[in-house]
């Protein structure tokens, strides 16, 4: 999300945003961008992501 902010924050200065912060690469960026525009938010951001894991807490203590 910090990303995205600095990018725009630089008016769609992908060059300063990459030199800021070491990363992402320029087409990440971009589609990380995309994605909060049209949706205004970006995957993960709730539950810190969580969400989206394949398994549930409790299969993950098991396999611990």
């Amino acid at each position: 999300m910090r990303a995205v902010q600095l990018y725009i924050k630089y008016d769609m200065n992908m060059a300063t945003v990459i030199r800021e912060l070491g990363y992402p690469s320029r087409g990440i960026l971009y589609n990380w961008y995309k994605e909060f525009k049209d949706t205004g938010r970006l995957r993960g951001d709730d539950d810190l992501g969580y969400s989206r894991l394949k398994f549930t807490g409790e299969q993950r203590k098991q396999a611990a």
